[in-house]
């Protein structure tokens, strides 16, 4: 299943960056079994690449 961070892209807008990022950890969470910090690095770190741009955690 795709990610909510699979889906962004330069354009993207910061809060629907936000919202994806959300999303994703929440389903890392929920999911994988992901702790906390180890979702929203991984949800963090899609956002950077699909976007292209510099986010802060």
């Amino acid at each position: 299943m795709p990610l909510a961070v699979d889906r962004l892209t330069d354009n993207s807008t910061p809060k629907a960056i936000r919202e994806a990022i959300s999303q994703t950890i929440s389903y890392l969470m929920k999911h994988e079994g992901k702790s906390q910090k180890e979702a929203a690095g991984q949800a963090y770190g899609m956002a950077r690449d699909n976007t292209g741009k510099e986010l802060r955690e």
